[in-house]
């Protein structure tokens, strides 16, 4: 395996050789350390500090002048490189910093580690990927006119663009070959071996050794591998250098040698009989241990050739070697890697345990934490191999740590059902008595995991008992992890003051001892301790102020994700959609997989609903869905039941938006104190019965009626008894719950055919108060329509249709709007729709209609029958029989089907 970051580092120092006033900002890639187990849930941070740091020295560099970067070949990039592409491609913002990559789409199998991220950073707004199509007869002219340095003749254009098919790489190999005078045949793997054979014997040799060594490797081992003299050595290099095979370049290490193409180093290595490899692998191993001993920045490349060469024990020992070093380094997915071939190695090495200081459970535990920065699920496969392999070998004590690290990980993975009961039985293990530090580990572990799925009264003993726990061992880390879920779990039981209070103290604790991971995690928990409690515009304030501290820390690309997510639901509600959805955006840049994608998605999802983006949010909702099967927090399952129902609801599928209702409430429980994220639901539920029996009452279907009001009113019953519950005890809920039960309480008149306008005003004032602008603009809408309904009273009817435009216009709620002003056509109240009138207008002014035989023209050319009309016109049906009436004498017409034809003609219906 390759260093982690090496072209990354190589172009870093060019630019800060470059540039001197930029040379002290450049990141240090060779700090740090591997850390230690982490308290809770979120991953280590170093990396993401040593990324930020990255981005930060582009920009100061970027600001003084534009600046491009370009990194060739990035489908043979080491996963860590890869990693921090990622990274840069999301963190690319309005700064003149242009980040080029190139790789080859053929080279691309379906595994191929390259794949996820193109899928990943094709979807940022600020990429651009550009296929490159292969070349035509002009553009392989041009090609190989640079290549020669002079115009080819029109024969070898022709013979090199159609042998070459078009493609640059095959042209220029031709070309090199064609001057060389060697026959080509029509594969390429044999060109380029046919170019190789073309050589002399020293120098197919030469490049048989060079082949071995990796895509690069320092001359000087070369030199030791061949045991050749340096002049035989230099003649050789000399001819495959000239005959364009290999390249030369100097580093910071000394000269290096490499293939101008990865593809003629894989065609010679292919070539080399098994005894051939063994051999050479093993010189390259000798070489590498005995010229730098001591190198960690060498064990990778040491254990590849050690395992190449089948001297399995030293590639065990390189392993592991290489991989502390790639964590000391940040580079997590090549430790990763290296961890997982000493497992593979493992069971081979007989003597493993003394070679490596480590038994195969830690072996585990150090490429679970590893893969946790990059792969949550693998870690939580991993650990979930090291409880296995420790079974009926490790202490209580230790297995109940194990346990407690596995719930971690897989809580990370999505996980939250495995995530609970393995913390659960982590506590089992480790005793109360005596207190000791990994008693207030687990405990804390505990804690957190029952704060986020809302068992606070569980949750709440716990986290005290690990607080108290950890101070008698003076064990701060553990503390101020515990305090902070102690603060939150407070907020949900009603105590908002003591929870902040606890949360700011937690904040402050971590800050002293430097744990910038606890300090980021309060600043979070209390942008969902506001948000929940219904205090919006504080809460959006917070999730910037938290942004803004992970930015500091390097902890955008998870944790300030996270903020982002939550500041921006915030704002939904509150009404402010532009700023919800740019923060939303801002957060797509940095965010990685896990927890972070599935809130973005379904957040951005809410707000494509609403603004009428549905085939987008029907995309995200199917991206998030996969990723909660495991989840068991309203945190992760509310808000995807939210958007899903609402699309449904929108697209006319009650019976869909019931069934995601339905199935939400089969996996949270009914709890007060989560009621920011389940009021949304059972007013949805609500809605969704009043829309279904509209349907069943037009059909006269008895039992889907009585279904719908049972279901109906069993949601109106539940929101009832968690309002109660707050006004008993949950006093930073009550708005909100108030809020939920007055629109449940609204949909169940509409539900039962009586729909009450003062239960809808109620709902609006309600909603107004909390404030949510969103929800008090559907019920401004639902309480004309009901007022017109029940009394025809178009002055009354007036005020908050008239309202509910303006706040859905405010937000750009296209949906909404659209169904105001239909209800405003219909009605005859002169709001909005001016475009849609004046429109039809012109298309009628001639025939002498009114506005409302213009409208009532438009029902009858859809078959409705006068008194469908005046239902649907809020008018009598002697009213409605005078204007159709009026009508047909107006276009000349004697019947119904006649004028409904015209008014097709005139384009008035679709």
């Amino acid at each position: 395996m390759a260093n982690p970051f090496g072209p990354i580092r190589t172009a870093l120092r060019d630019l800060g050789a470059a540039s001197t006033e930029s040379a002290a900002q450049m990141p240090n890639f060779d700090s740090g350390s591997a850390s230690g187990d982490r308290v809770g849930v979120s991953a280590d941070s170093g990396q993401a500090r040593m990324f930020e740091a990255c981005i930060d020295f582009l920009r100061s560099i970027g600001r003084a002048k534009p600046l491009l970067v370009v990194i060739e070949d990035i489908h043979w990039a080491d996963p860590s490189t890869l990693d921090m592409l990622r990274f840069l491609a999301q963190a690319i913002d309005e700064t003149p910093l242009v980040l080029a990559a190139t790789f080859r789409s053929d080279e691309l199998h379906r595994r191929h580690p390259l794949q996820p991220l193109l899928g990943e950073i094709q979807r940022l707004r600020t990429t651009e990927r550009i296929d490159l199509a292969r070349f035509s007869e002009e553009e392989v002219a041009q090609q190989l006119e640079a290549i020669i340095g002079q115009p080819g003749a029109p024969e070898l254009v022709s013979r090199v663009h159609s042998r070459s098919d078009g493609n640059a790489f095959y042209a220029e190999e031709l070309v090199a070959a064609g001057e060389s005078g060697e026959p080509l045949p029509a594969l390429m793997r044999d060109v380029l071996l046919a170019r190789a054979s073309a050589l002399s014997d020293p120098a197919q040799a030469l490049l048989k050794i060079v082949a071995a060594g990796g895509n690069r490797v320092a001359t000087s081992i070369v030199a030791d591998v061949a045991r050749s003299e340096p002049i035989g050595l230099e003649i050789s290099l000399r001819e495959a250098v000239e005959r364009h095979l290999l390249v030369t370049y100097d580093a910071e290490d000394g000269e290096h040698v490499s293939f101008r193409h990865a593809l003629v180093q894989e065609a010679v290595y292919g070539e080399l009989l098994p005894g051939e490899r063994s051999r050479l692998h093993a010189r390259y191993g000798e070489a590498l241990a005995s010229v730098q001993p001591n190198d960690g920045g060498l064990s990778g490349e040491l254990a590849y050739h050690w395992f190449a060469a089948h001297d399995l024990p030293r590639s065990l020992t390189a392993s592991i070697d290489a991989a502390r070093w790639a964590e000391g380094h940040q580079g997590h997915a090549d430790a990763q890697g290296h961890y997982e071939r000493a497992l593979e190695l493992w069971d081979k090495v007989s003597d493993a345990e003394e070679r490596t200081g480590l038994d195969r459970i830690e072996l585990l535990e150090r490429a679970a934490g590893a893969a946790s920065v990059t792969s949550p699920p693998r870690a939580a496969a991993l650990m979930l191999d090291a409880l296995r392999t420790a079974e009926g070998k490790a202490d209580p004590k230790r297995m109940g740590l194990l346990k407690n690290r596995y719930g971690r990980y897989a809580w990370m993975a999505g996980d939250g059902v495995s995530a609970l009961a393995a913390c659960r039985e982590a506590i089992a293990l480790v005793p109360a008595q005596p207190p000791t530090r990994e008693r207030a580990r687990v405990l804390a572990g505990l804690g957190q995991i029952l704060m986020i799925t809302l068992n606070p009264e569980e949750g709440k003993a716990i986290c005290q008992q690990a607080v108290d726990t950890a101070r008698a061992l003076g064990d701060p880390e553990v503390e101020c992890h515990a305090l902070n879920s102690l603060g939150m779990t407070n907020v949900y039981l009603g105590q908002l003051d003591l929870g902040l209070g606890q949360l700011r103290e937690s904040l402050d604790l971590a800050t002293r001892i430097g744990s910038v991971d606890d300090a980021e995690r309060a600043h979070g928990n209390l942008v969902d301790a506001l948000s929940h409690s219904g205090l919006l515009a504080q809460a959006g304030e917070a999730a910037t102020t938290a942004y803004d501290y992970a930015e500091q820390n390097g902890l955008v690309r998870v944790m300030g994700v996270i903020d982002l997510a939550e500041g921006g639901l915030a704002l939904y509600r509150l009404g402010r959609w532009d700023q919800a959805y740019e923060m939303l955006q801002r957060a797509t840049r940095h965010g990685a997989g896990g927890v972070p994608q599935i809130i973005i998605e379904e957040r951005l999802a809410m707000l494509d609903v609403g603004t009428g983006r549905h085939e987008s949010a029907e995309n995200r909702i199917a991206t998030a869905r996969h990723l909660i099967e495991r989840a068991v927090e309203a945190q992760l399952v509310a808000p995807l039941i939210e958007a899903a129902a609402e699309l449904a609801l929108w697209q006319g599928r009650p019976l869909d938006a019931r069934a995601e209702i339905a199935a939400a409430f089969q996996r949270l429980p009914a709890r007060a104190g989560y009621i920011s994220r389940l009021g949304p639901l059972f007013a949805l539920g609500a809605r969704a019965e009043a829309d279904v029996s509209q349907v069943a009452r037009a059909q006269l279907d008895k039992e889907a009626l009585e279904a719908s009001a049972t279901i109906a009113n069993g949601y109106a019953q539940t929101m009832g008894r968690l309002h109660d519950e707050a006004v008993a005890r949950l006093p930073n809920f009550v708005s909100q719950s108030a809020a939920w039960l007055a629109a449940c309480q609204a949909e169940a008149t509409r539900q039962n055919g009586r729909n009450d306008p003062v239960a809808w005003e109620r709902c609006a004032d309600a909603f107004g108060s909390v404030p949510m602008a969103y929800a008090r603009a559907y019920a401004l809408w639902r309480q004309s329509e009901a007022e017109l309904a029940a009394s025809r009273n178009r002055t009354s009817a007036s005020a908050p249709l008239r309202e509910a435009l303006r706040i859905a216009e405010k937000l750009g709620a296209e949906p909404l709007m659209a169904e105001i002003r239909a209800l405003a056509v219909r009605a005859g109240i002169s709001v909005a729709a001016e475009d849609e009138i004046a429109a039809v207008q012109t298309a009628t002014d001639s025939l002498g209609l009114t506005p409302r035989e213009r409208e009532i023209l438009k029902l009858l050319a859809t078959g409705r029958t006068n008194r469908q009309i005046a239902e649907s016109l809020f008018i009598t049906e002697g009213t409605a029989g005078t204007h159709v009436s009026n009508i047909l004498g107006k276009l000349g017409v004697h019947a119904r089907t006649e004028a409904a034809s015209l008014a097709y003609k005139m384009g008035l219906v679709e």
